[in-house]
């Protein structure tokens, strides 16, 4: 087994095709650990300082580490993952079959700790080997991070009889009537050809809730917009991508903005016309979005990160997740260094 050290966007791009092979033979992988969503990440959002690990067992890929190195504000030098910030899971990728390629990537971490001073990995899940498999002799903390709110379908009907509380559908019964009495209500689906428009109206709508509270949301840069665009692109290639959107009467009222794979629906973001409050937008997307996940025949509706009380009122439940941070011990303070982005900030981006 042999390792490679990956510094620029373009040896990234050179890995894509083995590393989506390697995320297709890891079962508990999801979508924010896919070349698909990484690569175009570190495009748009890395900055410099890329040092990404592969293991190569003969001719396939058996381990991907997707780290990068930044300097702080405090100047230490920090390995962080790709994806971090806008990412609601992180992690590294390791065959099964190959479970050694997790030693020689960690190892190799551990061997050159005169790159870096500190590692701080975020949004692990329970499973993860960064978690279970650290070389000894590091200075290592771990601790729960903020949590994903996963709703369990596995014995859901169509109708969410007994799986969303009675509260919700009574909520979600009078939004469709205040609807109708609007000119009615229909939810449909952007595709190719509506895609770009329906973005772009997203990112406008949640900007403009936002914009309410004084704040610009996730979406505000227009970096995040541009990796979105492509992200969604590919991800509808993929058949994965989901955007819904709700029309009262003839006027556009919100989106929600998601993926489904892996028996699972990620409800990333939405947006809604406020002149639509009484007709409840938001809750009509979800329910649509979960009646849909549960005819696919998929098991779970991911509200991803963040512990917000209506993702509770639709019977959530917590899914723990993790941060393991290292302290190199005698680190000193480096200098000429590159930077990248790794701004961790949590507003909610869905809606009720």
């Amino acid at each position: 087994m042999r390792l490679v050290e990956i510094r620029d966007a373009a040896g990234l791009e050179s890995l894509r095709s083995a590393w989506a092979a390697l995320w297709e033979r890891c079962p508990d992988a999801g979508l924010f650990q896919h070349p698909d969503w990484l690569i175009v990440w570190w495009r748009y959002l890395g900055g410099s300082g890329l040092w990404t690990l592969a293991a190569h067992d003969g001719g396939a890929l058996a381990g991907v580490a997707p780290f990068f190195i930044h300097t702080g504000e405090d100047g230490r030098r920090q390995v962080t993952l790709l994806g971090n910030g806008i990412s609601d899971s992180c992690d590294i990728l390791i065959d099964a079959a190959a479970p050694q390629a997790a030693s020689l990537l960690l190892g190799h971490l551990a061997a050159h700790a005169d790159a870096w001073d500190c590692c701080d990995f975020r949004d692990l899940p329970a499973t993860s080997m960064l978690r279970s498999h650290m070389p000894d002799g590091l200075d290592r903390t771990i601790e729960e991070d903020t949590p994903c709110l996963v709703l369990d379908l596995t014995r859901a009907r169509p109708d969410l009889v007994g799986t969303v509380p009675p509260g919700v559908l009574r909520k979600l019964r009078q939004g469709q009537r205040r609807a109708k009495a609007r000119g009615g209500m229909r939810i449909d689906m952007a595709d190719a050809e509506t895609l770009e428009s329906s973005l772009t109206a997203l990112f406008a709508l949640h900007a403009s809730r936002w914009a309410e509270r004084g704040e610009t949301g996730v979406l505000g840069a227009p970096e995040v917009e541009s990796f979105h665009r492509e992200v969604a692109d590919r991800l509808l290639h993929r058949g994965w991508m989901r955007l819904y959107r709700l029309h009262v009467g003839d006027e556009l009222a919100g989106l929600l903005y998601g993926f489904q794979l892996r028996e699972r629906f990620y409800s990333y973001i939405g947006g809604f016309e406020p002149c639509f409050n009484a007709c409840s937008p938001g809750a009509l997307l979800i329910e649509h979005a979960i009646s849909e996940t549960v005819r696919a025949g998929a098991g779970e509706f991911d509200f991803l990160r963040g512990a917000e009380a209506y993702k509770y009122r639709w019977g959530a439940r917590d899914r723990a997740q993790y941060r393991v941070r290292i302290n190199r011990r005698h680190s000193a303070r480096p200098a000429g260094l590159g930077t990248g982005q790794v701004g961790r900030t949590e507003p909610s981006r869905q809606f009720t």
